[in-house]
Order: C-alpha cells, then structure tokens, then sequence
C-alpha cells in the first residue's frame, strides 16, 4: 500500500513540476516512479507496472539525454533490467 501511495504522490507531483517548466525535476521524478513501479511490478509479478515503470525510464531518459549529466548508462542499464524482468513473468 505504501508504494502504491508512493507513486500516486509522484504523479501528483508532476501535475505540478511539468516537463515543459522544470525538465530536470520532472524527469528524476519519472525516475522515482519508475523505480518504485519496477519494484512493485517484481513483487506483485505485474506486467502493467513493469510496463509503466519502462514508460516512466524513458521519458527520464529523452529529457537527461539533453543535459551533460553522464545518465545514459544508467538509463540503458535500468531499462534493459525493466524489460527482463517484464520477459521473466509467467
């Protein structure tokens, strides 16, 4: 329940720190939602949180690709772990 709680805090967030008026903070917040919803996903073995937590990684991605900080082995890495685990379900 509390990472259910966690993620609707996130996207309630964003309707605040958009993409257009702070990309920075709008991207490690679909970070943050993507993390907690890759760990859901993994333990409720859900292919729709797996799904939105990959959805959530690259749109950090698109918006950090545009900045010098060094993310996209991160990105690629955490993706690449998203989508295994997305293939690992039954």
């Amino acid at each position: 329940a509390g990472t259910l709680r966690a993620v609707a805090a996130f996207r309630l967030a964003l309707q605040e720190m958009t993409r257009d008026r702070v990309p920075l903070q709008w991207a490690q917040t679909q970070n943050n939602i993507g993390r907690t919803l890759l760990d859901l996903g993994q333990r409720r073995r859900a292919a729709a949180d797996l799904e939105a937590a990959i959805v959530a990684f690259k749109g950090a991605r698109d918006v950090f690709a545009n900045t010098a900080a060094p993310h996209a082995d991160y990105f690629t890495a955490i993706i690449q772990q998203t989508e295994t685990a997305l293939a690992d379900l039954p």
